[in-house]
């Protein structure tokens, strides 16, 4: 069946005949260490691409710089045009998309079937999958075939029959002689290409995890992951990847057989081990324990962690808390952390005397000691022992180590410890009071008004927001006037970053004011920030009963794209964090792929914003997530960047960027700690770990970054 066809705009005949001839003397894509090369006079298009795709340029002329970039005779502007097409996530480019599916260039077509996934991102797909599936049977390329199947598994489908037309596609992609709906035997698998394969399987996990509502993975679906999670392919790392989807996506439908558990139980790879145990955890084998036990002393935190979590899930009552005490002694903090924390549902004769003790040792730690330990069980004591942990907490309330006053408030919140969530609402650090805030609010409700409205004075946006939170229905005279005075601070620098805080106030604005504030919100109408200025219209209709578009936003300025010299530079450099306490973790930057971000990314680093910040959020065998001058998620760097969405991964390793919603990245950035498929065409992946993952599995919550450099390769 032939492919799609090529669009029939003007610029693209113009420069069809051209490109043919040019193309064919341009540099590989890929030559120089992965850095894509450009013919000479490309430079400048190339630009202009990047330019308009960050301004998400939906007018004319911004699409007209995009039909020039995907006509432009040199592959990798063509290449870069089309995923900038695809990000718009816009139907109405299909066709422009569609005309590089005909290009002679893998890259370029495999790039193009990713855009068309893109491109239809909360839309209705049909068209798409329509156009992929006629594009598939003509295709021979494995690489492209693969990025074909992986996109076939990325479509939110409206119906059962389509959900299943997807599954038919994979699955005689994978193994002959089946389509669709077989009896579910033991299969064996086609010997196709590997890319082939793992593009088919992380399709194949995608729509377990996300269509089984519309319709659940049939038996010849559950048969082929089955063969698949025993993938051997070409070993190593490679073959590993296809057996942790397979397996991930059987965990997610609840359908992984005993002797599966038992052989992944045993695999080389520790991820395949750590997917068995989950797979424990939600109920695989009926006599869990020995497994479980074993596990607990695998040779990978990755598996212990995830044992601790299986033990508390399955092995109940005394005979599993007596397992979690014996982790204690485990030398990964992150182990014993958690097995502190899955101490909360334990009985007070079996646990009390271990969390008494490694809440004891709060006296004698200094700012530099770990003192996780010690928090984790005061928390987790506070449960068990409430009368023990009361005894206790003004070793932690009064701590010189903030993070020990926060969990203090997160303690005295589960014991309704009053003074001591007063006290702690008028701490020093802002993270503090806000966990006493949280907790003092649905104890005392408007009796804390007070202590509600002064926070509001603060200069952190998670403070803030959860502030205006706690003041809902507050009857206070002096609540909306702070209210507007906290909005006015905290829009005075024009910091997008502070979206979620000024949201929050004007939630409460609209609550508690009314039009005789009129004069106090017009100017909000006219915010840098789109989304306040179009609650701030609103809510002057709201509150004058008209219906007139108010809104007229004037966003901040955006930073230039990068050029395609400092691209190159980018992509030759190494970003190196050094960690307080020694270690260091070397990432490769991935420009070409993610260039506004990594560009930030590279200017915060010089600037030295991120020294001394840390690591503030660490959630085992998920991600480690720093770079906030708040230590929290809803602070960071001044604009929002755009989001830059590929293909690649979110295997173990890459890092990514964090946002709170489409287009809000703050210059935050995440570790993957395992391979996260759910993360994937949802967040900025901009480097990947190349030294140091054995640093970056140590991180502890509060770990600072003692400094970030780049490091440039000689010129000479």
């Amino acid at each position: 069946m032939p492919r799609l066809p090529y669009a029939s705009s003007p610029l693209v005949c113009l420069w069809g005949a051209l490109t043919a001839a040019i193309a064919a003397a341009a540099c590989d894509l890929g030559e120089d260490s992965g850095m894509p090369r450009l013919i000479p006079g490309s430079e400048e298009a190339l630009h202009r691409v990047l330019e308009a795709e960050d301004a998400r340029a939906t007018d004319p002329g911004g699409h007209f710089t995009f039909l020039e970039g995907i006509s432009w005779p040199d592959p990798e502007v063509q290449r870069i045009s089309v995923r900038a097409l695809g990000r718009l996530e816009n139907p109405s480019v299909l066709v422009d998309i569609a005309s590089m599916l005909d290009s002679s260039y893998p890259e370029i077509r495999a790039e193009a079937v990713n855009a068309t996934a893109q491109a239809v991102t909360g839309s209705d797909p049909g068209r798409a999958v329509r156009g992929l599936l006629r594009f598939l049977a003509g295709e021979s390329d494995a690489d492209v075939r693969a990025a074909t199947l992986e996109a076939l598994g990325r479509f939110s489908y409206q119906t059962a029959e389509d959900v299943e037309q997807a599954y038919g596609v994979l699955l005689e992609n994978l193994v002959p002689g089946v389509a669709g709906g077989g009896e579910g035997d033991a299969v064996t698998l086609r010997a196709a290409p590997h890319p082939v394969v793992l593009g088919a399987t992380r399709a194949l996990e995608r729509l377990v995890r996300t269509q089984s509502q519309v319709a659940p993975p049939g038996l010849a679906a559950l048969a082929a992951l089955e063969a698949l999670a025993r993938y051997q392919g070409p070993g190593g790392d490679a073959g590993a990847q296809v057996r942790r989807l397979a397996l991930a996506a059987l965990v997610a439908a609840g359908r992984v057989p005993d002797d599966l558990v038992e052989s992944s139980l045993d695999d080389e790879d520790a991820q395949v081990r750590r997917l068995a145990v989950l797979a424990i955890g939600g109920g695989a084998l009926a006599d869990a324990r020995p497994s479980l036990v074993s596990a607990v002393a695998d040779a990978s935190h990755l598996v212990r962690v995830e044992a601790v979590r299986a033990l508390a899930a399955r092995v109940g009552g005394g005979e599993g808390c007596l397992e979690l005490v014996a982790v204690l002694e485990d030398n990964r903090t992150h182990v014993s952390l958690e097995a502190i924390d899955r101490m909360a549902g334990c009985a007070p004769e079996t646990v009390r005397a271990p969390l008494e003790a490694l809440t004891d040792q709060a006296d004698s730690l200094s700012p530099v000691d770990p003192w996780h330990r010690a928090a984790h069980a005061l928390v987790a004591l506070a449960d068990v022992a409430p009368a023990s942990a009361g005894r206790r907490l003004g070793a932690f309330s009064d701590h010189s180590v903030w993070q020990m006053r926060m969990y203090a408030a997160r303690a005295a919140a589960r014991l309704e410890a009053l003074p001591t969530l007063f006290a702690l609402a008028g701490d020093e650090h802002w993270n503090v009071r806000q966990a006493a805030i949280a907790g003092l609010a649905p104890l005392v409700g408007r009796d804390a008004d007070s202590v509600y409205v002064d926070a509001l004075g603060a200069g952190d946006s998670q403070l803030v927001t959860t502030a205006s939170r706690a003041l809902a229905g507050s009857p206070r005279p002096d609540v909306v006037p702070a209210l507007f005075d906290a909005l006015a601070r905290m829009s005075a620098d024009r910091r997008q970053t502070y979206r979620d805080a000024r949201m929050a106030l004007l939630g409460r604005i609209r609550e508690l004011g009314s039009a005789e504030d009129l004069e106090r919100l017009q100017p909000y109408m006219e915010d840098y920030d789109p989304l306040v200025a179009e609650v701030a219209g609103f809510l002057r209709n709201e509150w004058t009963g008209s219906d007139l578009r108010w809104a007229r936003p004037s966003p901040p300025e955006r930073a230039p794209m990068p050029t395609y010299a400092e691209m190159r530079e980018m992509a030759a450099s190494r970003a190196v964090i050094r960690m307080a306490g020694g270690g260091e973790i070397i990432l490769e930057l991935l420009p070409f792929e993610a260039p506004a971000n990594t560009a930030r990314f590279m200017r915060l680093a010089r600037e030295g914003y991120f020294d001394g910040l840390t690591f503030h959020r660490v959630v085992p065998n998920f991600v480690i997530q720093g770079g906030s001058p708040g230590a929290n998620e809803y602070h960071g760097d001044g604009p929002y960047t755009r989001d830059e969405l590929t293909a690649r991964s979110h295997v173990r390793g890459t890092v990514g960027i964090s946002t709170r919603g489409r287009d809000t990245g703050d210059g935050q950035i995440f570790v993957n700690l395992v391979d996260n498929p759910r993360l994937d065409h949802e967040y900025t992946i901009i480097a990947r770990v190349v030294e140091g993952m054995d640093v970056v599995d140590g991180v502890l919550e509060g770990a600072v970054m003692e400094e970030v450099i780049i490091q440039v390769p000689s010129r000479g």
